[in-house]
């Protein structure tokens, strides 16, 4: 079994692939003061319940978290038995990458764009909703061209939670219409929706820069909440990041 792990800003997501299948993906809470030690005890208990052996075939890892990266990648070493491949600008990943500063382009935004363009023609539209809202766009040719950042839907809720006196703290879940009818569900419907408009409105936006139309391709965790509400045909492939990751492992290492 090859072992793929996105240490993202909130959640470390563990997904373990049998030849190419994706057999479980489970998500550990990201927290550098874990250390190394609680990050062994933590990966030691995932893969018992997911009926692993301990050493694996190998292992792969993308990271946009340097301190939680420096305590996981011996952790999983020491668990396995096998030295993890990390992800870095530096590797053949078949991507090529125009006009882009890649010593600041998010390991995460390379991983999903590999997978996109193994699973879908470009040119492509690329969302991650996770803790941040990302575009990557990728051209006609497959080549990385950039994209944009937002705040993901979950943080927006937060950021106006705490720099507000009164709207609430709200948990995402489905806007029961456009249009709230109270201050939960107007926050509801501006977060979930106002992604979904996000989602539309960037890709048409992309679709008159290129000249061309696009395939909007979306992944990340509030995917679920957001694609009811797009108006534009939308590709969902929810477990995008550890197919790319699966993808590199064996560019790199088997082939």
């Amino acid at each position: 079994m090859v072992l793929a792990i996105d240490i993202g800003n909130t959640s470390v997501t563990v997904g373990g692939f049998a030849g190419d299948e994706l057999r479980f993906a489970q998500r550990l809470t990201t927290d550098a003061e874990k250390g190394q030690t609680g990050y062994e005890a933590e990966l030691r208990t995932l893969l018992q319940q997911n009926g692993c052996a301990a050493e694996m075939e190998g292992v792969v890892v993308s990271s946009v978290v340097p301190q939680a990266e420096c305590c996981l990648v011996p952790a999983l070493q020491a668990v396995t038995g096998t030295r993890p491949l990390v992800v870095t600008p530096d590797l053949d990943l078949g991507l090529e990458i125009k006009g882009y500063d890649t010593a600041s382009l998010g390991r995460d935004r390379m991983v999903d764009a590999v997978a996109a363009l193994h699973f879908y023609q470009p040119p492509i539209a690329l969302f991650d909703l996770g803790t941040a809202t990302t575009l990557s766009v990728l051209d006609e040719q497959g080549r990385f061209c950039g994209g944009a950042i937002a705040a993901g839907v979950q943080m927006g809720l937060c950021a106006l939670h705490t720099r507000t006196a009164q709207l609430p703290e709200i948990q995402l879940s489905k806007p029961a219409s456009v249009v709230g009818n109270n201050t939960e569900e107007c926050l509801r419907s501006g977060a979930v929706i106002g992604a979904a408009a996000l989602v539309d409105g960037f890709s048409k936006r992309v679709e008159q820069e290129l000249g061309c139309p696009v395939r909007t391709v979306v992944t990340g965790g509030a995917a679920r909440w957001v694609l009811p509400w797009c108006q534009r045909e939308v590709a969902h492939r929810e477990h995008l990041l550890l197919e790319g990751l699966y993808l590199i492992y064996q560019r790199c290492v088997i082939n």
